[in-house]
């Protein structure tokens, strides 16, 4: 299913939603830390705490920003993820090795693969939150 919105501030609600979803499933999930367009505010703030994170776990080979695991039972991970997965090049999600939740460079999209009752926890809990330009397509 698509998931798309009309605002960062949308998005940004829907992808806290997601993510608090996501996490109590137990879905291994990892971002990439590249972006195509500069960041500002409050989401270069996540950009620049991830990276640096990134950096500290990771001094081997390879590239240290793509594929970052994301811990979303962590508050700072989940508030990380919910301003960066839409801006970023790319993030996924994972369930026993199925693609569940996928974001490439869209800012206002994202691609779900959840049951529809999961699916609509999240519609619910984004209403709640504020969002209200969401729309979705199966």
């Amino acid at each position: 299913m698509q998931i798309t919105a009309q605002s960062d501030t949308d998005m940004e609600i829907l992808s806290e939603q997601i993510g608090r979803r996501l996490a109590a499933l137990g879905a291994d999930v990892t971002i990439d830390l590249y972006t195509d367009d500069e960041l500002t505010g409050e989401p270069a703030v996540s950009l620049q705490v991830m990276r640096e994170a990134a950096s500290a776990q990771n001094s081997g080979g390879g590239d240290q920003w793509m594929g970052v695991v994301v811990n979303l039972g962590s508050g700072a991970d989940l508030q990380h993820f919910a301003r960066l997965a839409h801006r970023v090049i790319g993030s996924e999600a994972f369930l026993d090795d199925k693609l569940v939740f996928s974001t490439i460079e869209n800012e206002l999209q994202v691609w779900v693969d959840l049951p529809a009752d999961v699916v609509e926890e999240i519609r619910t809990a984004t209403l709640a939150a504020g969002a209200t330009s969401l729309s979705y397509v199966p």
